[in-house]
């Protein structure tokens, strides 16, 4: 492992940091892959990562570093495609209500989440406004940040689809549209051929390879969280819950690129049962953040909204509070 800030006022700033997949995303940043499960985290974020570090800072702020410029990217994007669906007013609560979300922390933190939102919300728009070679790109290093980038080719394919555009830029538009996959199976190819461990198998050791019907999954969450009296799984399992609902709700007022991008994500959450049922899906509902438009466009209400908010306000110092004491929270 890289060095690490253990003890005094180093561990209170940045050895606080250094949980979970960041300690693996910092691995990566400072060694390469190796046959260790290395090959279950994405290339982009420990890329970032090291190029940062090459400047000075430690590699763990390095990463917070590469974090807070995403997370500012991606609300900047995000409000570029609600206030043209929607307008600025909704597009200003969307960006609060992600900026509040009990798992948002998580943007600033070490972790690969910030970066795949931001390639995924300039993708989607870059593709609305005819911008192909860069949504292409866009597409391309999602994919490379978590293996569900994968998912922006569905949204790609219908903004294609729906634009109908002369030859030219048809060629543009194809190769936005199976750029995600491409990066996704030369990631997978390298693991294979020069790590030697695929990333398939290394994802298996850390959460299985089974799915599972819905049905399962929540009553594999309500057994937990009754058994063992954990209010994060209840938590979790409420996000969850909630989220598909706004999506389900939400479907006629958002546009499809939205919804597509959105509900392969919210499925896949349903189909597994990791090491808790709902290990970590508040931050996979991080970046899902159509839901988080459609929340917007349901809080109208001053008072409803700020009250939302605070709420949520307190769930997020719930969960900073439990990453800082070393419990896991994601």
């Amino acid at each position: 492992m890289p060095l690490q800030y253990k003890e005094g006022l180093a561990f209170k700033l940045v050895g606080v940091w250094e949980r979970w997949d960041a300690c693996w995303y910092a691995h990566i940043a400072t060694t390469g892959y190796q046959g260790d499960g290395s090959t279950a985290f994405f290339p982009l974020f420990p890329a970032l990562e090291r190029v940062v570090a090459l400047f000075g800072p430690h590699v763990v702020i390095a990463g917070m570093i590469v974090d807070l410029v995403a997370a500012v990217l991606a609300l900047w994007g995000i409000h570029r495609i609600v206030e043209d669906d929607h307008g600025r007013d909704v597009a200003r609560r969307a960006i609060l209500l992600l900026s509040v979300f009990p798992a948002s922390l998580f943007l600033v933190a070490p972790f690969s989440e910030a970066i795949l939102l931001a390639a995924s919300v300039w993708s989607l728009d870059f593709a609305r406004r005819g911008g192909w070679s860069a949504a292409a790109a866009c597409a391309f290093l999602a994919a490379l940040a978590r293996p569900v980038g994968v998912v922006l080719v569905l949204p790609l394919l219908w903004t294609a689809w729906r634009r109908r555009a002369e030859r030219e830029e048809r060629v543009a538009a194809a190769a936005a549209v199976v750029a995600a996959p491409a990066a996704f199976g030369a990631f997978v190819l390298y693991t294979q051929r020069v790590v030697g461990v695929s990333m398939f198998a290394a994802s298996a050791l850390w959460t299985g390879s089974a799915y599972h019907p819905p049905w399962d999954v929540l009553a594999a969450a309500l057994d937990w969280t009754r058994r063992r009296g954990d209010p994060l799984e209840a938590l979790e399992l409420a996000l969850l819950v909630g989220a598909t609902a706004l999506l389900i709700v939400g479907a006629a007022r958002l546009r499809a690129d939205l919804s597509l991008y959105a509900a392969p994500q919210i499925a896949f959450l349903w189909l597994r049962i990791l090491p808790t049922p709902l290990t970590s899906t508040s931050r996979y509902l991080l970046v899902v953040f159509p839901a988080f438009v459609v929340l917007a466009l349901l809080l109208e209400r001053r008072r409803a909204l700020w009250s939302y908010a605070i709420v949520s306000l307190l769930l997020l110092a719930a969960i900073a509070n439990e990453l800082v004491i070393g419990d896991f929270v994601g």
